[in-house]
């Protein structure tokens, strides 16, 4: 067991509570108490390690409501020809750029997703995949990713019927919470 203490809390909770000298109290990954440093017992103290968190803000985790985690693989990459609206964004780039991922690919720019965000905050993702041609099994190879890097989401694969009416309902089937 781990206890943070001399944390400024926001909870974020209903009540708005927030804690200006507080602890958190972990086991296993999970949160066990939320208080005030005064209310902490010495039981309590000598039965974990503690972690002197001075000066230091505690929140509850950001949301991603929107993320394409195989976009991670696009940073920085110089397009073949201008682009200047949506559609030729989507025809001229993405729609080659997707067809083009693999399975492994997939899972790495996922972790990529993952880690940047989770060091920026954020602990949920919901996530959009598009791979039109590592499309069986990319979801399990996405939430490998998110369980491997200790975060939540949703996953979900894309549904277009830019391929056709038979794959967007081929691809409708993957998707999920988790």
């Amino acid at each position: 067991m781990k206890i943070y203490k001399n944390l400024r809390i926001f909870t974020m909770d209903k009540e708005g509570k927030a804690y200006d000298n507080g602890y958190i109290k972990v086991s296993k990954g999970k949160i066990l108490a939320i208080g005030n440093c005064d209310d902490l017992t010495c039981q309590e103290l000598e039965a974990g390690e503690c972690v002197d968190c001075k000066n230091k803000i505690a929140v509850p985790g950001m949301i991603t409501t929107h993320a394409h985690f195989y976009g991670t693989f696009a940073r920085g990459m110089q397009l073949s020809q201008p682009i200047c609206n949506w559609q030729q964004m989507l025809t001229h780039m993405w729609w080659k750029f997707d067809k083009k991922l693999t399975f492994d690919q997939c899972y790495y720019s996922a972790m990529l997703g993952l880690i940047d965000g989770l060091k920026s905050g954020t602990t949920t993702f919901f996530d959009h995949q598009a791979s039109p041609n590592a499309t069986d099994g990319v979801l399990d190879i996405l939430e490998k990713a998110v369980r491997q890097a200790g975060a939540r989401a949703c996953l979900s694969y894309e549904v277009s019927d830019r391929d056709g009416t038979v794959g967007a309902s081929a691809k409708n089937r993957h998707n999920r919470c988790l």
